[in-house]
């Protein structure tokens, strides 16, 4: 059967202990590469700037759903996007003035940008992004850059609560906490899943299979014929959705499991 297969990159491809991708994942990736029957595709938070990660592999990979969906790609070529808006972005600016000790990033096409004079020790907690100079919201900064993520870090469960609250003013907005102090907002139609049927509209026959750990691959491994989540998850309700549980990343076994699982020849 033909097959349409998306990874995300973080936990998944990409071990977030050791930064860098496993032999076995690689070898796995070349080998589905090599298929006529398969069209591999990214399903991830990254933007488009840093998907350096990839090394080696990237040039193997002919799609791209980023910025948790809100940005899809056939190659370089942007099918379909999802920017915030002015006022959204000011309506969670206000309430994060509010606690000093809450940064705001916004992610755009390859930047992303600090915005105001907050500092937080959390920033080293998003893996590998390098934060442009603290910017100010200006007419003149929206009219030169499309937003399509935004990323609160916080140090404290308390400030999670704040966030958690003023969130339920927003019924436009839906958001990923993460391990680590940060919330990646998108607005509620956007996230992987949704990027991922722009590109299943080419491929109505393919079997889709989605692998991912985070809690931003739910709606993925929802949508997929067949879902695998990694062993390395600490999401249980991921395991619990997913039709397939990989190895830990770490254990370097993913093409061992591809074989085992029959869904490579």
């Amino acid at each position: 059967m033909k097959k349409l297969i998306f990874f995300d990159i973080d936990g998944t491809l990409r071990s977030n202990e050791k930064k860098a991708i496993p032999n076995q994942t690689k070898k796995l990736i070349q080998k589905l590469a090599q298929d006529p029957d398969v069209k591999l595709g990214i399903a991830t938070g990254r933007n488009y700037g840093r998907l350096d990660v990839l090394q080696e592999i990237r040039h193997l990979f002919k799609y791209f759903v980023l910025s948790n969906g809100a940005l899809t790609m056939i190659g370089d070529q942007v099918i379909d996007e999802v920017c915030f808006d002015q006022k959204s972005i000011i309506k969670v600016q206000r309430e994060i003035q509010k606690d000093a000790t809450i940064t705001m990033t916004l992610f755009g096409f390859e930047k992303a940008f600090t915005v105001g004079n907050q500092t937080n020790d959390n920033l080293d907690n998003i893996n590998d992004f390098e934060i442009e100079n603290p910017i100010t919201l200006t007419k003149d900064f929206f009219l030169l850059h499309k937003i399509y993520q935004m990323t609160l870090l916080y140090q404290k469960d308390f400030q999670k609560i704040k966030i958690q609250h003023f969130l339920t003013k927003m019924k436009e907005l839906k958001a990923y906490f993460w391990e680590g102090g940060y919330v990646d907002l998108m607005y509620q139609k956007v996230d992987k899943s949704y990027g991922i049927k722009q590109i299943k509209k080419l491929y109505p026959n393919h079997q889709l299979i989605c692998m991912g750990d985070g809690p931003n691959d739910f709606e993925m491994l929802k949508l997929a014929d067949i879902s695998i989540t990694m062993g390395n998850t600490k999401i249980q309700e991921l395991k619990s959705i997913a039709n397939l549980v990989s190895p830990h990343i770490d254990e370097d076994l993913i093409y061992d499991f591809f074989k085992q699982a029959r869904l490579i020849k």
